[in-house]
């Protein structure tokens, strides 16, 4: 009779290839023979392709990185993205062969976090200090009221801002005049002004 894996007549101190482990589970990391998960070493990878630094574990990665939980790193592993503006790869995936160059992803400065002008991520937002806060507060409100009382500003809500359509060439003083003339819905047009693409086979460009 043909043995299974765990039928029980393995002999004492004998450990059976999948025994301690679970093939189907996501816990992808977990070895062959052995009981319970074992730490994995982890490399952090220059923009050259070489190695820059080694860590014995991901939670010793996690602490010299700052980061509040250990499972962005394995899944930025996982997923091959940039992890707080470092590449990372586990060191039994690094081969001597593999080409790991890397550049950093355009509008987010060396440490990861975005750059002027961009949106400001919720984890990045959730580390400023209450003084930093307040004073980008009070810099948006200058700016807001200091916007809203230029006459030449297009800034602020209901303001109407004239768009050109560049396959016809003809100005429309608003998104809305455009919609109801060529019969286009909004926010059709506001859509492929924002992409860059077109709509109903007409292309848009704000003036």
């Amino acid at each position: 009779m043909k043995r299974t894996a765990n039928d029980g007549s393995f002999k004492k101190g004998n450990v059976p290839y999948n025994k301690g482990t679970n093939i189907s589970s996501r816990k992808h990391h977990t070895r062959k023979g052995v009981q319970g998960f074992l730490k994995r070493s982890v490399l952090m990878i220059a923009q050259d392709g070489s190695v820059a630094r080694e860590f014995e574990s991901v939670a010793e990665c996690q602490k010299y990185l700052g980061l509040k939980d250990r499972h962005s790193i394995s899944y930025a592993i996982k997923k091959q993205q940039l992890c707080a503006g470092h590449k990372l790869l586990y060191e039994d995936d690094w081969s001597p062969l593999g080409d790991y160059r890397w550049r950093p992803t355009i509008g987010r400065n060396i440490d990861g976090s975005l750059k002027k002008g961009h949106p400001w991520s919720s984890l990045y937002n959730s580390r400023m200090s209450e003084e930093m806060k307040e004073k980008r507060r009070k810099a948006s409100s200058e700016q807001s009221k200091r916007m809203a009382d230029d006459p030449n500003s297009k800034w602020g809500k209901g303001v109407q801002k004239p768009i050109l359509c560049i396959t016809t060439g003809i100005r429309y003083e608003s998104i809305k005049q455009a919609s109801s003339q060529l019969n286009i819905p909004a926010n059709y047009i506001s859509a492929a002004i924002l992409r860059f693409g077109t709509t109903k086979g007409l292309k848009f460009r704000n003036i």
